[in-house]
This record gives C-alpha cells, sequence and structure tokens, in this order.
C-alpha cells in the first residue's frame, strides 16, 4: 500500500493479483445523509476500508469481475446494501455512491458531488 497526499491506493493482495497489471479504477463515495454511518467498504473479500459521510476509497484494480460488499458500522440504522458485482474493462474508470438507496454508478460530473457540497475527500 502506497500513500501520496491526496490518496490512498487499495492494492489487492491475493497472490493471484501480484504481478498482474492494473488496469482499472473504481473510486467508492460515501454520500449518506446521515453523518454517523460509515461505510466498511470490501474489494474481493479483501479488509474493509471504512468511509466517513463524503469521503471516498480510491481502488487501483486488474481487468476482471470484481465484488464489492458494504457494510454499515452499528451507529448506522439503514440495512446493509447487497453486493455488488463489477466488471471492469482495461482503462475503466468507474465512480460508485454510497446512500440510503444502495451502491450504484454515478457519472463524474460537477452535480455527482453537489449534494456533499464538495468534492468528496479520496482517502
Amino acid at each position: 500500500m502506497s500513500t501520496d497526499s491526496q490518496t490512498e491506493r487499495l492494492l489487492p493482495q491475493a497472490p493471484a493479483d501480484l504481478g498482474r497489471n492494473l488496469d482499472g479504477q473504481v473510486i467508492i463515495a460515501n454520500r449518506l445523509s446521515n453523518s454517523e454511518c460509515e461505510a466498511v467498504v470490501s474489494l474481493d473479500g479483501q479488509a474493509g476500508t471504512v468511509l466517513q459521510q463524503g469521503k471516498a476509497a480510491h481502488f487501483h484494480v486488474t481487468f476482471d469481475s470484481h465484488n464489492i460488499s458494504v457494510r454499515l458500522e452499528p451507529a448506522c440504522s439503514l440495512p446493509p446494501p447487497p453486493e455488488l458485482t463489477l466488471t471492469v474493462k482495461t482503462g475503466d474508470a468507474t465512480l460508485l455512491g454510497i446512500d440510503e438507496a444502495g451502491v450504484h454508478t454515478l457519472s463524474f460530473t460537477e452535480e455527482s458531488f453537489s449534494d456533499m457540497g464538495q468534492h468528496p475527500q479520496v482517502e
């Protein structure tokens, strides 16, 4: 795992992924309206990343299908969203949002973040 001033890059840790090209990107933003709702995001069953409201995680991934699961912290009274399977092709960049409706794809536009008052801070 490497860290720079803006992003924490979470790389696949499974031995099968070592040495493979990382071909796509997945950015997941916590857009839940309740600031008590922290989302724990897991990619392909790897240890989860905790996202506070208005935060996002940036994953570099291989081209393939990836399972994304979200668990909400106990302080959040919402049911957890269902697991999502995302197929990534070389060069793909996918932006996902977690909100009261579940996990879904967002467009890369300024409007995607307008209800947060700012761009999500990528961890």
